[in-house]
């Protein structure tokens, strides 16, 4: 779907009072514990732990997709102190190897768009993908 679509979905799927699941369930959802030993420890009941797309300690859950000349990343971004709760959705249109792309670009647009919110300067980000999809964000003052 268009991605205002996919990102206001998302936003109610994993905001308190969201209107598409119960409590209940947004806490399965979240919950990222397996349920015996797994290297397993980021992935919930259909929903990813996207924190290393926007690095340190910091909550994000979702979904990532990747198919033939498209990937994308869905987010949800908690409230924090001074900011906030929103959803991003990223869709691409391109073909690699990695899907670096989607947690790429959402690295560096939470990070914009929190130091617009809390009227800061943004800081520098880089995004590295060691791996298939699973990157590391760091960013700098």
């Amino acid at each position: 779907g268009p991605v205002e679509d996919v990102a206001r979905f998302t936003w109610e799927l994993y905001r308190p009072g969201g209107t598409v699941v119960s409590a209940a369930a947004q806490r399965h959802l979240t919950n990222f514990t397996p349920p015996s030993p797994s290297p397993f420890s980021w992935y919930g009941m259909g929903t990813f732990d996207l924190g290393w797309s926007i690095g340190g300690n910091l909550s994000a859950w979702g979904h990532v997709g990747d198919t033939y000349g498209y990937q994308s990343q869905t987010t949800y971004f908690p409230a924090r102190p001074g900011v906030e709760g929103f959803a991003l959705a990223v869709a691409t249109n391109v073909e690699t190897t990695n899907q670096a792309q989607p947690a790429d670009a959402t690295c560096h647009a939470y990070h914009a768009l929190v130091a617009a919110m809390s009227g800061t300067p943004p800081p520098r980000c880089h995004f590295t993908v060691p791996h298939h999809f699973i990157g590391r964000c760091t960013c700098v003052p």
